[in-house]
C-alpha cells in the first residue's frame, strides 16, 4: 500500500485531508480541471482513487501519471 500523503509531501504536489475522513485530494490528472480543485481523491484505507467529476481510475496508473 502506498504512503500517500508522504509521496504528495515528498514531491511538492499540492493535497488536503479536510474534505472527507481517510481520503487525500489531489488535482485530477485526467480531467485537468480548470478551477483548479483538489477533486482526485486518494483512499488511505484500501488505496483506490476515483475523482469526483470524471469517475474512478487505478490508483497505480494515476501516480505514474
Amino acid at each position: 500500500m502506498y504512503d500517500f500523503i508522504k509521496l504528495f509531501k515528498d514531491y511538492k504536489i499540492d493535497y488536503t485531508t479536510k474534505r472527507n475522513k481517510g481520503w487525500v485530494n489531489v488535482s485530477c490528472v485526467y480531467c485537468h480541471s480548470s478551477s483548479n480543485s483538489l477533486h482526485l481523491g486518494f483512499n488511505l484505507a484500501d488505496g483506490h482513487c476515483t475523482c469526483w467529476k470524471c469517475g474512478g481510475h487505478q490508483a497505480t496508473s494515476t501516480l505514474a501519471r
